[in-house]
């Protein structure tokens, strides 16, 4: 897994994790104001950020920590559920395509072309300059 996800974390890490989410859904709730007529999602998420903000920031430790876990579970479900299919998407749009395109004109990266040649082995360029070695790739 490339994601840790810390179950228990410090009182500090849990106050950011709440203003970052009240910050963030405040905005969602201002944006929806001047973007919607009915002002039901305005006050929906600017509750849920106050919601958010209370949970994690001003009371105890204890009842932001459920909050966070809950949170952090989602996401990593999300995660987990979205990525393998973001990954498949990109390859199969962006990757094969671009491979495709490749083989209709003609490129041959891997040198397997080569009629009447008895090694695939390609020229090596002996370096013997000190300076080469600092840098090597």
């Amino acid at each position: 897994m490339l994601a840790k996800i810390e179950w228990n974390p410090t009182q500090k890490s849990l106050r950011v994790f709440g203003i970052t989410l009240w910050a963030i859904f405040f905005i969602l709730g201002v944006i929806s104001l001047f973007r919607t007529e009915h002002a039901l999602w305005h006050t929906a998420l600017v509750a849920l950020a106050w919601v958010i903000l209370g949970a994690t920031y001003l009371l105890p430790q204890s009842l932001g920590l459920y909050f966070y876990r809950a949170w952090m579970g989602l996401a990593f479900v999300m995660g987990w559920v979205v990525g393998p299919i973001m990954m498949g998407i990109m390859f199969f749009c962006v990757i094969t395509p671009m491979g495709v395109l490749r083989r209709s004109f003609g490129a041959d990266t891997l040198l397997r072309n080569k009629n009447g040649v008895e090694s695939f082995w390609r020229p090596l360029i002996h370096r013997t300059d000190a300076g080469s070695y600092r840098r090597q790739f």
